[in-house]
């Protein structure tokens, strides 16, 4: 299977998958001609990359994120039923694992690392999703921000395609790969960022405070060298070509790389991170749904701001299309997929102080979500 791989990023979005084939070549070729076939029938969209507009209390200047060729064919998303423990248990074999009370949803190694006791190695997990983490990853965390909203970001500096002594990012990918599926885990399509965690610039980018505000000295990582080096993937699944970026049940998830579905950070040492966070599987009904064109979501989007009474200002910065999920009404696990437009919103109030937050308007229908 093709794995989309992209590999210089200019702005930012926790699992990896692959979708094996056991066929015979001449059924594959068969496949791949039907899809091919199927394809040629279906209207394409291309979206501008940048759009600008102007409101009574709101401006539009947006970078534009959509697939090259844009479709959408309605389908039905469905919750992958994955063992935590199972996975946690190859991560962890039982002659590594320490003891813990039964029932506990993690697994740790007997040994700890350093004298802040660090687990060796260390695998939680509840609900939809679980996290695996390493001694390394310890060391190395206060010097990633990953949310965009965040003013203290700063993914976008691990943004420069680089290689590291141990091998290339690409050789690295091919490995967490094959590691995903002996860890039974399989991705529908998936699409791969990457970024390149060199030490000389985690050593300037780390940070430790408490909740008061105060830097944690103690905290900080004293010896810094080339085996710090390491390659962070998040890996996106996608339907119809477009990213799943659906808001989770537990609270809203927002439309930025470092929202996937697996992040995993891989490097000498092998995976010293894993995360894994609601997997779904895609079924297609194959009924095609036309998408609105760009500048009627604009619109939609003008009207909403132009509409609220209040003393804010908005800007609208980046737009991204995507898939979201919809419940439908009677049915506790089985959900629509829907194709939306996530926009960022940067809201300045009259007393100057900023927000930013996510809207997301239906593609095909115009509706807000």
């Amino acid at each position: 299977m093709m794995v989309k791989r992209n590999t210089s990023i200019l702005g930012i979005g926790l699992v990896l998958s692959l979708v094996l084939c056991s066929c015979s070549g001449n059924a594959v070729n068969e496949t791949q001609q039907t899809e091919a076939d199927s394809m040629s029938h279906m209207q394409t969209y291309s979206f501008p990359k940048e759009y600008s507009a102007e409101g009574e209390n709101v401006e539009l200047n947006m970078v534009v994120e959509a697939p090259d060729s844009s479709y959408f064919i309605k389908g039905k998303a469905t919750p992958q039923k994955l063992d935590y423990e199972e996975i946690g248990r190859k991560l962890i074999p039982k002659e590594e694992a320490g003891e813990l009370d039964p029932g506990t949803q993690a697994i740790v190694t007997k040994e700890t690392v350093g004298d802040k006791g660090f687990y060796k190695k260390l695998f939680m997990w509840g609900g939809e999703g679980g996290t695996y983490q390493t001694y390394q990853y310890s060391e190395i965390y206060g010097s990633l921000r990953e949310d965009e909203r965040d003013s203290a970001y700063n993914l976008y500096k691990y943004a420069e395609e680089r290689e590291f002594s141990f091998g290339t990012a690409s050789e690295g990918l091919d490995i967490v790969m094959e590691e995903l599926k002996n860890l039974g885990i399989t991705l529908e399509d998936p699409e791969v960022d990457t970024y390149y965690l060199d030490f000389e610039t985690m050593k300037e980018e780390e940070e430790h405070y408490d909740i008061d505000g105060n830097k944690e000295v103690d905290k900080y990582k004293q010896d810094w060298t080339e085996q710090d080096n390491y390659y962070l993937y998040y890996i996106h699944q996608t339907y119809s070509g477009m990213r799943d970026y659906h808001k989770g049940d537990y609270g809203p998830s927002n439309a930025q790389k470092s929202n996937a579905q697996i992040a995993v950070i891989y490097g000498e040492p092998g995976i010293i991170y894993l995360n894994i966070a609601d997997l779904y599987s895609y079924e297609s009904d194959g009924q095609e749904e036309s998408l609105l064109e760009f500048n009627e979501i604009a619109d939609l989007l003008l009207k909403h701001y132009d509409n609220l009474l209040d003393d804010s200002e908005y800007q609208v910065v980046s737009a991204r299309l995507c898939c979201d999920f919809q419940r439908n009404e009677g049915i506790t696990v089985e959900r629509e997929i829907r194709p939306v437009w996530a926009f960022s919103i940067v809201e300045t109030q009259a007393d100057g102080y900023i927000t930013k937050y996510e809207i997301r308007i239906d593609a095909a229908n115009g509706k807000m979500r």
